[in-house]
């Protein structure tokens, strides 16, 4: 849920950051699921795109590519993921497309 309230957000107020429109992180927001004192490690990865490259299979390609979403991607620390896919693109152009928020954590 974190990760789509995020994306649903980016589209809703025309933004694409990690934080969000009210400035609240999004990271901070994913360590709220764990217990206090315990040792973690949260990521996230941000993308949008239109028309094709709004496509889960674009998206994933480009993150690949980059090797810091890369190793978020692939970290064996990482035993949880949060998915957000809103439909709509963070600007108020009109082209129709999707905004991906993905949240890792330990």
């Amino acid at each position: 849920m974190i990760a789509l309230r995020h994306s649903r957000d980016m589209v809703r107020n025309h933004y694409f950051a990690h934080r969000g429109s009210d400035g609240h992180s999004f990271l901070v927001d994913m360590t709220r699921v764990y217990r206090r004192g315990k040792r973690y490690r949260v990521d996230e990865n941000l993308a949008w795109g239109e028309g094709y490259e709004a496509s889960p299979r674009f998206i994933v390609s480009a993150w690949m590519q980059s090797p810091h979403h890369r190793r978020s991607i692939l970290a064996a620390a990482f035993v949880r993921v949060g998915i957000g896919i809103a439909a709509g693109v963070p600007h108020d152009r009109g082209i129709p497309g999707a905004t991906y928020t993905t949240g890792f954590g330990t």
